[in-house]
């Protein structure tokens, strides 16, 4: 096996829906992402472990209110691939 290491940068489209009791917030939002793995390939699998970044800015309107908020963060995750 060999080790891979990779950065790499995206775009994010994501849909909010929050639910709490009787009020609901929905709306979209848009940002980047950014990110920084390592994997361990061995024939057709590989285990790979990243670090991740994203900024997404959601725009939401609540009892005919407009506003935003940062739904982005930081994660860490754990991948698993087989090769096809």
């Amino acid at each position: 096996g060999y080790f891979k290491p990779y950065i790499g940068a995206g775009l994010d489209l994501s849909y909010i829906l929050e639910t709490s009791g009787w009020d609901d917030i929905d709306g979209w939002g848009f940002g980047l992402h950014l990110l920084l793995g390592i994997e361990v390939v061995i024939g057709h699998f590989a285990l790979g472990l990243e670090l991740g970044y994203s900024a997404v800015e959601s725009r939401f309107e609540y009892d005919g209110v407009t506003g935003s908020f940062d739904t982005g963060g930081l994660s860490i995750l754990f991948n698993m691939g087989f090769g096809f």
